[in-house]
Parts: structure tokens; sequence; C-alpha cells
């Protein structure tokens, strides 16, 4: 493989990280934008409708539990398809670029190789377990905090 060659295939991967990256982005934002607006939504009921109350199954709850109930299930699966493919489509790119940069060290920069020094799989994969444990945290004590509601 030629050096052009090889730089243009080394720039179609850095093209599917970006894209990854992008994708990743983007799950995330929706994700937090409509828990974020669905807890907000919840607190409303319970400012506007202190006295809505479900019973099901004998069990009395805040309708606002209902609301929350659902964004944390949205949440959950915003994270599964983030964590489990666009995340490992990341990781995968991000490894050909690797492999490419250090089979052809003398034809590419190396900027995957310092980027990976700064940010380890291990330490990207902890970040983005963060980002969704705070609010599904959140979401928890919220919950919590409404079940004691009429009590």
């Amino acid at each position: 493989m030629n050096d052009t060659d090889l730089v243009l295939q080394w720039q179609t991967v850095v093209g599917q990280i970006e894209h990854f990256n992008d994708l990743s982005r983007r799950t995330r934002t929706n994700a937090i934008t409509v828990v974020m607006a669905a807890y907000g939504g919840a607190a409303l009921s319970v400012v506007n409708y202190p006295n809505h109350f479900i019973v099901l199954n004998g069990w009395e709850f805040h309708v606002g539990l209902l609301i929350v109930a659902f964004a944390l299930i949205y949440l959950i699966a915003f994270w599964l398809i983030d964590m489990f493919y666009y995340f490992a489509m990341l990781e995968a790119a991000v490894d050909k670029g690797r492999q490419l940069e250090a089979c052809h060290a003398d034809v590419l920069c190396g900027l995957l190789r310092s980027i990976g020094a700064q940010s380890s799989n291990k330490r990207a994969t902890y970040v983005l377990n963060a980002f969704y444990a705070v609010p599904f945290t959140v979401g928890l004590l919220f919950a919590y905090l409404l079940t004691t509601l009429g009590t």
C-alpha cells in the first residue's frame, strides 16, 4: 500500500470515529433533554395536582411517579444503545486507527495514539456510565420522594 492510499484509509477511519462520536453526542443530548423534561413534568404534576393519586393493586402513588418511571426506562434504553452499540463501534474504529498508526508510524501522525495516552477505553467507559448514572440517581431519589407523598 502506498502512502497516499494509507493516508486515505486513515482519514476514513478518523471520519468514522467522528461519525460515531457525533451519534453518541446526539444520543446523550436527546436522552438528557427528554429525561430532564420528564422530571420537570413530574415536579409540575406534584405542584399542580397534589392530590392526583393512582391505586394499583392496593398500592397508592402519585401520578408523577409514572412520569419518572417512564423517564428512567427511557434513560436505560438510551444507555443500552449508547454503551453497547455506538460506544462499541467507536471503540472498534479507534482500535483500527491505532493499528494503522502502529504499523505505519513513519507515515501517519500518531493522533489516535496521543489521544489514547490521555484517555483510555476504561476511562471513557467510566465517564459514559457516570454520565447516565447521575440523572438515573436523581430519578431514583425523585421516585422515592414521590412514594412518600400522601403517607
